[in-house]
């Protein structure tokens, strides 16, 4: 996270780091406990990134599938990362 800071965006970071914690609980320690608990985190991530505070989607298409991909990656429904810091809340 912390190359993701220096470099403006520690989302995808953060994702990675978690995606690895499995790997790294099977290469140190081995046990199925760690295992499991490090997918269960990634899981955890994962639906929460893509449900997104029930955020609703575009429809079905090309839109759906990009806001979809940058939930999973950026954490965020829009390209630019300084408009989404800068967005106002919906009332």
């Amino acid at each position: 996270m912390a190359a993701g800071r220096l470099m403006g965006s520690s989302a995808e970071w953060a994702l990675a780091g978690v995606a690895l914690l499995p790997v790294f609980a099977y290469l140190v320690d081995g046990s199925p406990v760690a295992v499991c608990t490090g997918v269960a985190m990634l899981l955890l991530t994962i639906t929460k990134r893509l449900e997104a505070n029930r955020r609703p989607l575009p429809p079905p298409g090309p839109e759906r599938r990009r806001v979809l991909l940058r939930r999973l990656i950026w954490d965020r429904d829009i390209a630019s990362h300084q408009e989404w810091l800068n967005r106002k809340p919906s009332s």
